[in-house]
């Protein structure tokens, strides 16, 4: 298995947020997922880190 195909359980450790928060963004439109079945939701890890980057706009002295 492609070790950047990862779980959302995965993806939220990995983002440092809560698995809830994690669950939120997979069901956005614009936020990179794939579903095989029911409780199969994979993330493509370099596709989320893109993502992460097109929305970001932290700013000094602010927190994320």
């Amino acid at each position: 298995m492609n070790p950047d195909l990862i779980t959302v359980p995965q993806m939220a450790k990995r983002l440092q947020i809560s698995k809830s928060k994690a669950y939120r963004l997979i069901g956005r439109t614009d936020f990179p997922s794939y579903n095989f079945g029911e409780r199969q939701t994979r993330v493509f890890w370099p596709e989320v880190e893109k993502w992460v980057k097109s929305k970001h706009t932290h700013k000094k002295g602010e927190t994320v």
